[in-house]
């Protein structure tokens, strides 16, 4: 049994503020209609999300925290991962790979190739398993690593993760409108952009709110 495939420790309560986002298997990490659909849930009904123990970050139930915040929440249900930044990830992908919002088939093939650079050791089949695909797809992904496919976060020429600036920009905004009391620091780690660009944003919707009125 690899360290990933662990169980998690027993449930707690944590505080919202506490916790952070980290690195994503999503393309698009944040979904605000899916966390508003969440936040109309009971909250006995939902499950908790899973934490990096060490640092607080958040594995699994990224739209179950904004669903909190945007019922106003302080504090949530989580069990705690103990284990490193890798494993965290593999484990965020089984996660979001089996159940919750599934992860897209450009999702899944992203986690393959970052799993083979950061776990090249793992078997095909082990990887199909954690990602949802066949142990084929992962061995076809496998001949382009690690020199032809970038790793997460980077534009590939052959479209299987093509994630515009103009989209992350939308995401980030969408965000500020949620939460306006946001910092940009904080907005700018959970989208991946960079705190410069995030302030950007932030004028452009300004300046548009002024020239509305």
């Amino acid at each position: 049994m690899f360290k990933d495939e662990e169980s998690a420790g027993g449930e707690i309560v944590v505080p919202i503020s506490s916790l952070h986002f980290g690195e994503s298997p999503r393309l698009v990490p944040e979904d605000l209609e899916h966390a508003r659909m969440l936040a109309e849930i009971e909250r006995g009904v939902l499950p908790p999300i899973l934490v990096q123990a060490e640092t607080m970050t958040v594995i699994a139930g990224r739209h179950l925290v904004l669903a909190a915040r945007l019922r106003g929440d302080s504090s949530i249900r989580a069990q705690v991962f103990h284990g490193n930044k890798e494993e965290a990830f593999i484990l965020a992908v089984r996660s979001n790979s089996a159940h919750g919002k599934p992860l897209s088939l450009p999702e899944r093939l992203t986690a393959v190739s970052h799993i083979l650079e950061c776990r090249p050791g793992l078997s095909d089949r082990k990887i199909a398993s954690i990602c949802g695909l066949s142990p084929k797809t992962v061995a076809d992904r496998r001949k382009l690593t690690p020199n032809t496919v970038p790793r997460a976060g980077v534009r590939e020429t052959d479209g299987t993760r093509r994630l515009s600036s103009q989209v992350t920009r939308e995401k980030a905004a969408e965000l500020m409108r949620a939460f306006p009391g946001e910092s940009n620091r904080k907005i700018a780690r959970d989208v991946g952009l960079s705190e410069a660009t995030v302030r950007d944003v932030r004028h452009q919707m300004e300046r548009g709110s002024g020239d509305s009125k």
